[in-house]
């Protein structure tokens, strides 16, 4: 029986076993009843790294990451620094796609359909100016020192449906 009036679904065990192996990370979905968005998003945030993003169109949509175990920036000038909670630290310079594509295989999980399409995993931001690292053309001289690009581990998020009155909570941790 359901002890929580607001909780109308969540993933069961039958549908982690349907999805089958071979996935790093199994996410947790829930959807809840809301009647409006949070009017204060600042007491839903913690922690140093969290993002809220709105949908531009409608409006009817938004994403929350109220906490995120990592940040990474990938800066003009090459360097690349990886922000935790515990610090920041320049790692290797790597290239942007070669890492969403490493980060994609080494956090590999099923998406599942009837949910939202976003089910957790990396949120970013990429410049126009990352172009330049992949096709053979001249972009004019930046006057500010703005990341090319920024990525956050979205591990934990929840989704705000403003039509539907629902909250979906997701869960990608693997610990």
């Amino acid at each position: 029986m359901n002890k929580n009036p607001l909780l109308i679904t969540e993933l069961t065990l039958d549908d982690w076993i349907a999805v089958g192996s071979g996935w790093t990370y199994l996410p947790y979905l829930a959807k809840f009843s809301v009647s409006d968005l949070p009017q204060d998003w600042e007491s839903f945030l913690e922690g140093r790294f969290n993002a809220v993003l709105e949908s531009g169109q409608t409006g009817n949509t938004t994403i929350v990451v109220p906490r995120a175990p990592s940040v990474k920036v990938f800066n003009l000038n090459g360097r690349v620094i990886k922000h935790t909670q515990t610090g920041a630290y320049e790692s290797h310079q790597e290239n942007i796609l070669a890492y969403i594509k490493a980060w994609k295989n080494k956090h590999r999980t099923p998406h599942f359909k009837g949910w939202p399409d976003f089910q957790g995993g990396l949120l970013g931001i990429i410049s126009y100016e990352v172009i330049t690292q992949f096709e053979p053309v001249v972009s004019a001289p930046v006057d500010i020192n703005t990341p090319l690009a920024v990525f956050i581990n979205a591990s934990e998020s929840c989704i705000f449906d403003k039509n539907k009155k629902s909250s979906f909570l997701i869960f990608t941790r693997k610990d």
